[in-house]
């Protein structure tokens, strides 16, 4: 499924009263089956761009296209299922990992997982099915977050968001889940992006790079070129890989 931004402006109001432009006339076109990384300075609006595809936010101007279709046309829940997203935090409800795992089908009114279905969504994400009646409090940081990855592809999505899905993991658990996402969007053919907080994460993990500054965002095939519009200070202190 392809993304597009066409002349997208989004503002937020500061602690003050001020108006900030966070994104002002972005466009953009990302193409379907793509793994796109957003990078940025802090604040650049990096989880802003994502917010806005499932209408988590809204923006004050401009149109986004899921397949050149306007996502004001689509009924919000449809949205979502077509749309996943796995935030910086996995967010998992008090209960076992089948129960979460279950909760996207509940709120869309479908039948639960059989055990079979549940076995695949652990294996997805290699995760053994006997964590499946385990309460998520007791997994680690990083399985609770593949848990998450597992949950969001429940319904099949096909555009997957990831707001820095990594940054609460080392680094040695970092790669183990960056190299499984891009094994599952290789695997079902869906478009990724995901804001990233490293460069060399994005470099290993993206075809395309987003870059966000001062409000606009331009796609880059090379990620040293990215960097350099996109962070010029830090792009002279810091080599990407």
């Amino acid at each position: 499924m392809s993304v597009t931004y066409n002349e997208v402006s989004r503002t937020r109001t500061r602690p003050g009263g001020d108006l900030l432009t966070v994104l002002d006339r972005v466009t953009f076109t990302i193409p379907a089956g793509a793994r796109v990384a957003i990078i940025g300075s802090s604040g650049s609006g990096k989880t802003t761009l994502l917010r806005l595809i499932n209408r988590l936010d809204d923006p004050e101007d401009g149109q986004i296209l899921l397949d050149g279709v306007d996502i004001t046309a689509i009924d919000p829940p449809e949205l979502r299922r077509n749309v996943g997203m796995v935030f910086q935090q996995p967010h998992l409800s008090d209960a076992t990992v089948r129960e979460n795992l279950n909760r996207p089908l509940t709120l869309a009114k479908r039948a639960e997982l059989t055990d079979e279905s549940a076995r695949r969504a652990m294996e997805r994400v290699d995760l053994p099915a006997t964590l499946l009646d385990v309460n998520t409090r007791e997994l680690s940081v990083g399985q609770q977050q593949r848990v998450a990855i597992a949950r969001a592809l429940v319904l099949e999505p096909r555009v997957l968001l990831l707001d820095e899905p990594t940054s609460a993991l080392d680094p040695r658990s970092a790669e183990v889940i960056l190299r499984m996402i891009r094994n599952l969007a290789d695997e079902l053919g869906i478009t990724v992006i995901m804001v990233s907080h490293t460069f060399e994460q994005a470099a290993s993990f993206a075809d395309m790079i987003l870059a966000v500054r001062e409000g606009q965002a331009r796609i880059f095939d090379d990620m040293s070129a990215a960097v350099q519009w996109a962070m010029p200070v830090e792009a002279e202190s810091e080599t990407p890989a």
